[in-house]
């Protein structure tokens, strides 16, 4: 046996072995001790922030990383971005935001670690949207500078869509901004029948001033807006223009669009961001058969009027509806409470084309205008004011040319 030790102990394979064995331990053990030692110093040293593509504030903070100077980096990824200047004109700019993975810059004197990282896409009803999440992550246990930084990517979103018109859409989840945010639009832009815009306007105003009257009478805070007529009269244009007077924003919902169910569009209403008008188009396209549309993946009629007014609706809030055809909408629907306000939106009249020929031809003089107002009538026709714009906008510099030649109007 004594012989069997000896061997073995002066075999220089096994001693290999046996040293390999070793330094494999001392090397496992050690890096369980780095593991063990990193989780410690992550949990009690050091305070994270995750923000992620689903969170309002996921745009505004990736805004501020491509706009901050303290975030330097040649790792970058590129956002293409297009708006309307002051002006109306369309331009085009490019943000570079950091890539995806790890960068380090420094913020206010504290050294902060962000990490962009992407999962698998979402699928939503607008294509496939990768789902992303940036973390921040600085030494000690103080959150407030990680909050900080949210705040000042927030008040610098902000300001730049001071003087703008958010549209949302529906996702997935949630609202998202759709689009580039938009010039306010004048309401003198819209031209009406006689007092249409004033009345409307002062009754939202005095709608959203009597928050508290409401509140103590136990009364709903919310109110809904109808308008209806021919397609092309201003509808859409008359609800952009009330959004701008009142610095709100617009969320635009389709009744008609595939997967809007009823718990979804429940769920939209109630979650749809403050200070907006929702615009629940073509109200007349919900379905009445209720297996039909649980079949399609569509709104129900009675999960249309449940959202409206039933028990879970949310308060302090301003529906406009649209629809091309009044006569199709059932008495249910548009009864008080669910439509308070109903408004009629129709083609043009005398005035309006007076106005619309005085707004676009600035200067023209009263009885030229008289002129044109009646050449337009002697055509005889149902006119829309897009139908009327479009042939003005063919002599948009020459008033004269647009008088003599309204005959064209029939062939618009």
């Amino acid at each position: 046996m004594p012989d069997l030790f000896s061997s073995i102990s002066s075999n220089p394979y096994f001693n290999a072995g046996l040293g390999l064995v070793g330094i494999t331990s001392v090397l496992a053990v050690i890096r369980r001790g780095a593991i063990s030692s990193s989780k410690h110093i992550y949990r009690y040293y050091t305070t994270t922030l995750e923000v992620n593509r689903n969170d309002k504030s996921f745009e505004w903070v990736l805004q501020w990383l491509s706009n901050s100077k303290a975030v330097r980096t040649s790792h970058k990824s590129v956002s293409t971005d297009i708006f309307q200047d002051q002006d109306g004109k369309m331009q085009m700019r490019h943000i570079f935001p950091p890539a995806i993975g790890p960068h380090f810059f420094k913020y206010k004197g504290h050294y902060i670690k962000v990490e962009r990282s992407r999962a698998s896409p979402q699928v939503s009803q607008y294509g496939h949207v990768p789902f992303e999440t940036i973390q921040f992550m600085t030494l000690g246990r103080n959150s407030r500078i990680l909050e900080q930084l949210i705040c000042d990517a927030r008040n610098e979103a902000l300001d730049l869509q001071k003087g703008k018109t958010l549209t949302y859409i529906p996702d997935s989840a949630a609202w998202r901004v759709f689009g580039h945010p938009r010039v306010l639009r004048p309401l003198d832009s819209v031209i009406l029948d006689d007092d249409v815009v004033e009345n409307i306007i002062s009754d939202i105003t005095e709608f959203i001033g009597s928050a508290e009257w409401y509140r103590t009478r136990g009364i709903p805070h919310r109110r809904g807006y109808l308008l209806y007529g021919p397609p092309g009269c201003g509808k859409t244009s008359l609800i952009t223009a009330i959004s701008s007077s009142l610095s709100y924003n617009i969320c635009q919902l389709g009744l008609g669009e595939p997967g809007l169910t009823d718990d979804r569009f429940q769920f939209l209403l109630n979650t749809a961001p403050l200070q907006s008008l929702i615009v629940l188009e073509d109200v007349d396209a919900v379905l009445y058969d209720v297996e039909q549309a649980k079949r399609a993946y569509r709104l129900t009629h009675s999960g249309l009027l449940n959202a409206l007014d039933g028990i879970v609706s949310s308060e302090q809030r301003i529906i406009f509806m649209t629809t091309n055809f009044f006569e199709k909408l059932d008495k249910a629907l548009i009864r008080p409470g669910r439509v308070d306000y109903k408004q009629y939106i129709g083609c043009l009249t005398k005035s309006q084309i007076s106005r619309m020929f005085q707004k676009f031809y600035s200067g023209v003089d009263f009885e030229f205008s008289n002129q044109f107002v009646e050449r337009v009538l002697d055509l005889n026709l149902e006119l829309t004011p897009a139908q009327l714009q479009a042939y003005m906008l063919r002599y948009k510099n020459d008033p004269k040319l647009s008088c003599q030649n309204v005959a064209e109007i029939r062939r618009i």
